[in-house]
């Protein structure tokens, strides 16, 4: 099923570059953009086809799938689009490039956006509308819920947990079986020995706090 992308963003942009390269342009047919101005133009190459309640009065999410693209930590918008999409019945698709590696045995959800060169290792289970940037490892057995951001080269070491809307950082380093809660967000370098509880905001090696979220 062909893809209709949300958010005519930087990282669209870097989406339709590795498409490009893997012989893929086809499978992305335009955009919705919530900025109305913009129906008409054209990004990268595709139609921005105006914003969501354009594309559903043409009943286009009857023939297409989406993926959401919005750029990073807008986590709120994104679970707007995810809402809406879900309320029609839209299916989502997820764009995986054919230079990462994936075990047969990780599970990813429709919606979800895997760059080249990111490594995801046997038994982790990937939500919908995550994002795992170029070069990122995610090894065995993790699991990463919906809406999360992983920046390029993070590794992950085995059986790590991160919820929803989470944000990693470049280069962050998560040591086996820590636990990430919703909406952290982890500087980049960082070197997270220990559980991060809901909403803080840690950096450092190794990590230490810098925010925490109000109780």
């Amino acid at each position: 099923m062909d893809c209709i992308l949300v958010g005519a963003s930087p990282k669209a942009r870097l989406i339709l570059d590795f498409l490009a390269d893997e012989g893929r342009s086809n499978e992305v047919i335009g955009f919705v953009d919530r900025d109305t101005a913009k129906k008409g133009q054209t990004f990268g190459g595709k139609p921005i086809m105006g914003d969501l309640s354009c594309v559903l009065e043409q009943g286009l999410q009857k023939k297409h799938a989406f993926c959401i693209c919005l750029s990073e930590q807008r986590f709120d918008e994104r679970n707007q689009y995810m809402r809406w999409l879900s309320e029609v019945d839209a299916k989502f698709a997820s764009i995986i490039s054919r230079r990462s590696v994936i075990s047969s045995s990780a599970g990813i959800e429709p919606g979800s956006i895997v760059f080249p060169g990111a490594t995801i290792n046997a038994g982790s289970k990937i939500g919908t509308c995550v994002t795992i940037y170029t070069g990122a490892l995610i090894d065995h057995d993790c699991t990463i819920a919906n809406n999360v951001e992983i920046s390029p080269r993070v590794a992950m070491a085995g059986s790590v947990s991160v919820d929803a809307g989470a944000f990693l950082g470049m280069n962050a380093t998560i040591l086996p079986n820590i636990a990430i809660g919703a909406g952290t967000i982890i500087g980049a370098g960082a070197v997270v020995t220990r559980d991060v509880a809901a909403g803080d905001v840690v950096a450092g090696n190794p990590a230490r706090i810098l925010r925490s979220s109000p109780q």
